[in-house]
């Protein structure tokens, strides 16, 4: 079994909904990200929530440059906010032991903890280290350190893995139910064998162990293309869990009743598509 990514699978908020609310001020109103929330839960006839619409809140968080877009136009990066990496480690540093904080994510946070009270069930996007830092700074100054000081590298990488972690574990305290964690920028497909092997696929390895463990509620949903790679380059074994015949992927996930799993080789945003397996696909890391 493995996974093709189809491309059209990425988060898109529908426009007919984008056009009811007020962009980017939405992304800063409490009610309005409880109304879309549920708004787009229903569109999609979902059975998740699905938060934050975007992956750039830790981005933004660590001072990433974002245009925020209009609903139909994901926020995405403008320009690198660091030109070397002195300056990158200097800003990573200082969020050592503290937890990750702004306004957008005190909000997601306040709306978890709000849909969570009525028992939905709730997926939380959290993006990888790699592709942070990539946004934070011109990736070929990174890929090139990657290769000529490795050590040099992977000490940057845990202190954003770190973050991401801390990050992570704050947003499972507050309600989520499934971690959907991915690393695009880290793939094998992307940064090649060398440095793949050296750094990337170790990091994401380190991110995961970290937090499949930390409650005995959550689940660890990982990128299809990212979970793909960790299988055919014997990272992860393949574990077949078969399930009742449910319409949905996500009716699936929903009523699988085992916890602390890596699950994978299929995105996260296709939970309202049908099932069209008898199977969810664990990964167990080698």
């Amino acid at each position: 079994m493995g996974f093709v990514c189809s491309g059209d699978d990425s988060f898109k908020i529908p426009k007919d909904l984008a056009k009811q609310y007020e962009f980017p001020k939405c992304y800063f109103n409490k009610e309005n990200l409880l109304e879309l929330s549920i708004s787009l839960k229903e569109f999609n006839k979902d059975s998740f929530f699905k938060l934050p619409f975007c992956n750039t809140l830790e981005i933004e968080a660590l001072g990433g440059k974002i245009v925020l877009g209009d609903g139909i136009s994901s926020p995405r990066s403008k320009e690198y906010a660091f030109k070397s990496l002195e300056e990158l480690k200097d800003n990573l540093s200082k969020w050592k032991n503290v937890e990750l904080k702004s306004e957008r994510i005190d909000l997601f946070k306040d709306l978890v903890k709000f849909l969570s009270l009525d028992n939905n069930k709730i997926v939380f996007s959290v993006q990888g280290s790699f592709t942070i830092i990539c946004s934070l700074i011109d990736p070929k100054i990174f890929y090139k350190l990657s290769m000529k000081n490795p050590e040099e590298a992977e000490n940057i990488l845990k202190l954003v893995e770190d973050i991401i972690i801390r990050f992570a574990k704050s947003l499972i305290d507050v309600g989520v139910n499934i971690i959907s964690y991915g690393d695009v920028m880290g793939l094998k497909s992307i940064v090649g064998k060398r440095v793949y092997d050296k750094l990337s696929a170790f990091s994401m390895i380190r991110v995961i162990k970290e937090l499949i463990f930390y409650n005995n509620n959550i689940n660890i949903h990982l990128c299809g293309k990212m979970s793909n790679e960790l299988i055919q380059y014997e990272y992860a074994k393949l574990h077949e869990i078969e399930v009742n015949d449910y319409k949905s992927y996500g009716d699936a996930l929903l009523n699988l009743n085992i916890y602390n799993k890596i699950i994978g080789l299929r995105c996260i945003n296709t939970t309202n598509r049908p099932m069209n397996t008898k199977y969810i696909y664990e990964l167990i890391l080698n």
